[in-house]
């Protein structure tokens, strides 16, 4: 990863003039990014944080690095070309193999096979029934490694440490865009991948965004994901599968969580765990009702495994605000609010795939419908570290481009 340095800068061309400026170095942002410099775009990417990432940002620490997703990913043909052409686009194999998954849950005393969540209610379970299904792709890399790849590639202009405080709206069309309430930076597009319901907080002018939409953004059920991660010194269980843990009052929302595979530090057996559990954005907006959130999740990890925190080599808790969500506009099209004619929403909130799918097709739908490239021209290129076991890809993740023009970004 770049550590950022007085507010990283790659490649920084001087001015303040940009072909698109990317809001949220995200898997989204990131994606996006890199694609529309490879066309020849020139593009400024900017992200709050210091790392890039987002919540599949990398989870380091003094002792070392940590999980920082399940890597889960359920097994449908969807999902697989999202994954073989996302690969093709970093140059990098994603899929090993297809296994058998049997997720478990606790209850009655002990470890049994989860068989879904029933008739059992709960706020979140749109999103943890992600992770219930019984076959799963085996990945080749880590999402936080896809992320670290796409950084690498991307050879744009990154500003981190950088807040979008204020969008300047004339005619119908941004005319700059303000960070950290003093920077001025222009662009042809300006592309927004942070949550939907961050566009309420900035300085808008309140008829550019029509009253309807601002109630459908304003109404959005929107989570945000407490991970708890954690590095044993002592392998706790060699049942690498996802664990579904919940209380038993019904009105609390499970934890999924999963152990990784063993791994030596300086020769010594430990294991890296991972746990996660969302809640409403509204409560995290409360320090107090987080805490309470996580002494949660730990009881519920202690009920299965009475030992596991007597054993913990090193721990990190994340907190990602908004990071998941589901908003539906009826826009006319896609992602382009009616009253902002160079914006747009990049958001997977918009669309039915959830998680890692959802990120990985929002991107590939935004670049196919918005910013097509023209048919005919070079595939997307392979780079030097490829490691391909196919002929290639079914379909070019964002199609091609021709060797002697970019295609334009569309007003």
């Amino acid at each position: 990863m770049t550590n950022a340095d007085d507010h990283t800068i790659k490649k920084s061309a001087r001015k303040n003039q940009y072909d698109a400026i990317i809001m949220g170095a995200n898997l989204v942002g990131l994606t996006l990014a890199h694609e529309l410099t490879r066309r020849g775009k020139k593009i400024l990417l900017l992200d709050s944080k210091d790392v890039v990432g987002g919540h599949l940002a990398p989870v380091e620490t003094e002792k070392g690095r940590m999980p920082s997703h399940l890597s889960f990913v359920p097994q449908n043909e969807e999902s697989r070309k999202l994954l073989t052409r996302f690969g093709h686009l970093i140059g990098q194999d994603l899929i090993v193999s297809t296994y058998h998954h049997e997720p478990k849950t606790f209850s009655e005393g002990h470890l049994h096979r989860f068989l879904g969540f029933g008739n059992r209610p709960g706020h979140s379970l749109n999103e943890l029934s992600y992770y219930n299904t019984s076959d799963a792709f085996e990945l080749a890399r880590t999402p936080s490694q896809w992320i670290e790849r796409l950084e690498q590639l991307y050879t744009g202009e990154l500003l981190l440490r950088s807040e979008v405080t204020d969008l300047i709206i004339e005619n119908e069309n941004i005319k700059e865009v303000i960070v950290n309430g003093s920077k001025a930076y222009f662009a042809e597009e300006y592309i927004f991948c942070l949550s939907p319901k961050e566009l309420l907080n900035l300085v808008i002018p309140f008829e550019s965004i029509t009253p309807k939409i601002r109630h459908k953004i304003s109404k959005a059920q929107v989570w945000t994901q407490i991970s708890l991660h954690y590095t044993h010194s002592e392998v706790i269980t060699e049942d690498t599968n996802l664990h579904f843990l919940m209380s038993n009052k019904p009105d609390n929302d499970p934890c999924v969580g999963r152990f990784f595979a063993p791994h030596l530090n300086e020769s010594i057996p430990c294991q890296d765990s991972l746990w996660v559990a969302y809640m409403p954005s509204e409560m995290a907006e409360d320090d107090d009702q987080i805490g309470n959130f996580i002494h949660y999740m730990k009881k519920q990890i202690k009920r299965a495994y009475p030992n596991l925190f007597e054993q913990i080599a090193n721990e990190k808790i994340t907190v990602h605000r908004d990071s998941h969500g589901e908003l539906s506009l009826n826009l006319k099209h896609l992602a382009r609010l009616p009253k902002i004619k160079n914006f747009v929403l990049a958001s997977p909130f918009l669309i039915h795939e959830r998680n890692l799918p959802g990120q990985l097709a929002v991107a590939e739908q935004l670049l196919a419908e918005i910013w097509p490239s023209t048919d005919g021209g070079e595939a997307i290129p392979q780079y030097s570290d490829a490691s391909p076991t196919s002929n290639g890809p079914e379909v070019a993740f964002v199609g091609t481009r021709t060797e002697d023009q970019n295609p334009p970004l569309e007003n």
